[in-house]
């Protein structure tokens, strides 16, 4: 599917058609078959797993599924170890459920790894709490599971690496496993210089903490806000670069040559928007700098300092230094990944004229979806029925 397509539908679809009017349009069924398939929705469900939401749904491999996973034990492996006992999927006694908020479950690298616990599957309530067993009902999400009742709900998901949301997000844009580590390294070098400038400055006293007094320590509290909203600045700098570079790789001959050339057209057409964005972050974080409190110019300092760096050295200098070294070698993914990427990733394809239609419905019962991987970021595939 075309990004730029995925894109307008995605804007369509916060105004969408009753589904009586989706279902009366005939159905284009010229075989009768999966090849009568033209539209493929991805949707990466952050921090939470297909069963949280579908886990009662007839017709899914969910908590009724007849094949699950075992634990070492034997038993399925939504028996999960909770000390002395077990904790089973549960619908939590949430008054409107479907609008509480539940905490979402960690999803970093180390926990979801210490929950896979090799193969075992056993470590789901210690790594990842008792929220992680939650479930929600055909009566909590009546938008979602009318949308299941009027499409194909595929439950053969998969997590591209067992680890947390942008490395899963970007293999799926970009179809390459280096491309996600080297954005989490770029990223970490950012941050790791607007550190070493808050401890020098403010912590170490040069510059006299400009204008405040030097206390000899960093506020505990600040380095993880900072962490967070520069973070997520720097990567959304990075997949804004990125997707202007894929583009560019996937529709020439995918040469060394044209390597070099994807990464030169793609920093041109979006360098400039990127500079201006960052120099108009910066400026409303040189603005908190200004105010007379340690910790807050602190913040304003750090900010500052991630988002400049990011812009004007990681992503201008470095990124397209990297990539261009790397070659060939931006893209490679192992060969399984390859083809599934291939198959179902988002590409730069021609756009779609016609999208098809439903013909029929799920029964709106309850059944289930088994969660193989239980990863805070999974890839639920969704196809449009003929």
């Amino acid at each position: 599917m075309h990004r730029r397509t995925f894109l307008q539908l995605a804007a369509a679809a916060a105004v969408p058609l009753p589904f009586e009017q989706a279902l009366s349009i005939p159905a284009h069924d010229r075989h009768g078959s999966i090849d009568d398939v033209e539209h493929v929705i991805f949707l990466m469900q952050e921090n939470r797993s297909f069963d949280h939401y579908f886990g009662t749904l007839r017709g899914v491999r969910g908590f009724a599924d007849p094949h699950p996973a075992r634990l070492p034990s034997g038993r399925s492996v939504f028996h999960q170890p909770a000390g002395a006992g077990v904790v089973l999927p549960f619908r939590p006694d949430v008054r409107d459920l479907g609008k509480a908020f539940l905490p979402d479950p960690p999803h970093g690298w180390n926990d979801t790894h210490a929950a896979w616990n090799g193969g075992r599957y056993d470590g789901w309530v210690p790594n990842k709490g008792v929220t992680t067993m939650t479930h929600h009902a055909r009566k909590d999400l009546p938008y979602q599971y009318a949308l299941a009742d009027a499409f194909t709900v595929c439950d053969a998901y998969h997590c591209s690496m067992l680890s947390s949301t942008r490395p899963n997000r970007l293999f799926l844009m970009t179809g390459s496993v280096v491309i996600p580590i080297k954005a989490l390294v770029m990223n970490a070098l950012s941050l790791t210089a607007a550190f070493g400038a808050m401890v020098w400055i403010f912590q170490d006293g040069h510059l006299a903490g400009f204008g405040t007094t030097t206390s000899g320590h960093v506020n505990a509290a600040f380095p993880p806000l900072i962490f967070c909203i520069a973070f997520g600045l720097s990567m959304d700098y990075e997949v804004f670069v990125l997707s202007r570079i894929r583009e560019e790789w996937t529709k020439s001959g995918r040469t060394l040559a044209e390597n070099e050339r994807a990464v030169a057209v793609g920093l041109a057409r979006t360098g400039r928007i990127v500079t201006a964005a960052a120099t108009l972050m910066a400026i409303v974080f040189l603005a908190i700098s200004a105010s007379g409190v340690s910790s807050m110019r602190m913040l304003g300092v750090g900010l500052t300092i991630t988002v400049l760096v990011d812009a004007f050295v990681i992503r201008i200098i470095l990124v397209p230094a990297a990539m261009r070294l790397m070659g060939r070698a931006n893209w490679w993914a192992p060969a399984p990944l390859a083809r599934l990427h291939a198959r179902w990733g988002l590409t730069e394809g021609a756009d779609i004229e016609r999208i098809p239609t439903v013909s029929q419905t799920a029964a709106p019962v309850d059944g289930s979806e088994f969660d193989a991987q239980r990863t805070g970021e999974q890839n639920l595939v969704a196809l449009r029925r003929p």
